[in-house]
C-alpha cells in the first residue's frame, strides 16, 4: 500500500484535480477476483501528461500495465486483461499546465460522454479530500456542486475558498450520498463572504462516520452560485475541504554546520550557529499523507526576545504530504523538503560556558557564548489545534583557549 496515492472506488466517475506541472498525483485499488483493469481520465485543454497503469510488488518495486500520453488534454484510457489479487497504481505525471484543473476520472468503467455539467446536485463533481480545486462558473448567473466526502472515521473538516464575493455566492451542506447522484442533506449554510479570500472554516456532520466497505458516504456538498448578471463568464473560483483530524508525522529539525565543540548547555538539543533547517510532514487519521495542508512555521533564534521571530509563509504541504514553498514533489522523496531559516547577529542577552570542549585529555578548550532558541510549527484549522515547538542552542560565539 502506498500511502501517498489515494484508496479510491472502482466504476464511480469522480473528478480528479490536476497536479502542478513537473509534479503528480497517483490513485490506488486492489483486484481480487480475475477481472480486466483499466482507467478513463479526461484532461483539459492545454495540458501536456503522461498517465501509467502500473502493479505494485511488496518489495516496492512493479511494472508497468498501460501508458498513455498527450501534448494537449483529452482523453486518455489504458487497460489490461484480466488479473488478479493485485494492487494497481495509476500517476498522472504533468509536464505543463495549470494545477487544480478538474480531470474527471474512472476506473474500471466509462465516462459519460458528453460529460455532464456539475450544475444539478445529481451532477455533482466528486472530488478527493484535501485536493484544492480551481474551475469556473461558466455563466454569470450559473451554479455548480461539488461532493467530497470524509475519510473513514472522520466527521469533521475545514473549508477552504477562493471567490469573488460580488459576483458569486458559496453555500455547503452536510450531505450524506447513498447512491451516485443521490444525497440527504442538511440545511444550506452560508460562507460569509469574510471568507472569500480562502479563510478557514470548520465543518462538523451529524451524519454517521464513514466505515471501510460502507454503503453510504458522509461529506460535505459545496454549492457555488453566481449572483451579478454583469460578472464577466468563466468567473474562477477555488475550493477545498481538507482533513482537520491531522498529525506531524515527519518532524525534525537539523544543522549541518558540523558544530562539534560540544557547547555544554541542555545537551543533547540540537546546535546551530548561522541557521535551522525544519522538516515537516502530516498525516491524517488513517495514516495517509495531507496534500494541500497550510502549515506555519515560526523560529525564533532568542527564546526571550520576540524581536527576533522569524516566521515562513505560504506553506502548504505537497503531493507527498510535506511542507514546501511549492507543489513539486521532492526530487529526492523521504524525508522531503528542507525548509531553512538563516540567522542574523546574535542580539540581546546571552548564557555563557568557559573551558569547554570535546571528551579526552588533552582536549581543545573554549569559551563561548549562546541562546536558547525555538521552532513552533502548526497546523491551521486542525481539530484539536495541532501545534509543537522544537528547542535548539544557537552558539553566538566561541573563543580558543588552547589545547589542555
Amino acid at each position: 500500500m502506498n500511502r501517498f496515492c489515494r484508496e479510491i472506488t472502482l466504476g464511480r466517475p469522480f473528478t480528479a484535480v490536476t497536479p502542478a506541472a513537473g509534479s503528480a498525483v497517483c490513485y490506488q485499488f486492489v483486484v481480487n477476483e480475475a477481472a480486466p483493469a483499466s482507467f478513463q481520465l479526461l484532461l483539459p485543454t492545454g495540458i501536456s501528461a503522461t498517465a501509467e497503469l502500473s502493479m505494485g510488488r511488496s518489495n516496492g518495486q512493479g511494472f508497468t500495465l498501460a501508458r498513455a500520453k498527450t501534448t494537449d488534454g483529452g482523453l486518455l484510457s489504458g487497460s489490461v486483461a484480466p488479473i488478479r489479487f493485485s494492487r494497481i497504481f495509476l500517476t498522472l505525471r504533468t509536464a505543463n499546465g495549470t494545477g487544480g484543473l478538474p480531470a474527471p476520472l474512472v476506473f474500471n468503467g466509462t465516462l459519460p460522454s458528453p460529460f455532464p455539467a456539475s450544475n444539478t446536485i445529481a451532477t455533482a463533481t466528486r472530488v478527493d479530500l484535501n485536493e484544492e480545486l480551481k474551475t469556473t462558473l461558466a455563466g454569470p448567473l450559473d451554479e455548480a456542486y461539488h461532493f467530497f466526502p470524509l475519510g473513514v472515521g472522520e466527521t469533521t473538516a475545514v473549508l477552504s475558498s477562493t471567490f469573488a464575493s460580488m459576483n458569486q455566492n458559496v453555500s455547503y451542506f452536510q450531505a450524506e450520498e447513498t447512491a451516485p447522484g443521490t444525497f440527504n442533506l442538511g440545511p444550506e449554510l452560508g460562507v460569509p463572504a469574510s471568507y472569500a479570500a480562502g479563510q478557514q472554516l470548520t465543518l462538523t456532520s451529524t451524519y454517521p462516520a464513514n466505515v471501510a466497505g460502507g454503503t453510504t458516504t458522509a461529506g460535505f456538498l459545496v454549492k457555488v452560485k453566481g449572483i451579478n448578471s454583469g460578472a464577466p463568464a468563466n468567473q474562477p473560483y477555488a475550493l477545498r475541504i481538507g482533513s482537520a483530524k491531522v498529525v506531524f508525522a515527519d518532524l525534525s529539525i537539523d544543522n549541518t554546520e558540523s558544530i562539534s565543540r560540544w557547547y555544554p548547555e541542555f545537551p543533547p538539543q540540537l546546535e546551530a550557529a548561522n541557521y535551522v533547517t525544519t522538516k515537516i510532514g502530516v498525516k491524517d487519521i488513517n495514516g495517509f499523507w495531507v496534500k494541500n495542508q497550510p502549515v506555519t512555521l515560526k523560529v525564533q533564534r532568542d527564546f526571550f526576545n520576540d524581536n527576533t521571530i522569524q516566521e515562513v509563509t505560504g506553506l502548504k504541504t505537497n503531493a507527498e504530504g510535506k511542507a514546501s514553498t511549492n507543489a513539486l514533489l521532492p526530487a529526492t522523496g523521504l524525508p522531503g523538503i528542507a525548509l531553512t531559516t538563516n540567522f542574523t547577529a546574535c542580539t540581546g542577552g546571552v548564557m555563557t560556558e568557559l573551558d569547554y570542549g570535546p571528551p579526552g585529555v588533552p582536549r581543545d578548550h573554549w569559551d563561548g557564548t549562546a541562546q536558547q532558541g525555538t521552532v513552533t510549527i502548526a497546523l491551521p484549522g486542525s481539530s484539536p489545534a495541532t501545534q509543537t515547538s522544537l528547542n535548539f542552542i544557537r552558539i553566538c560565539s566561541e573563543t580558543y583557549r588552547g589545547y589542555k
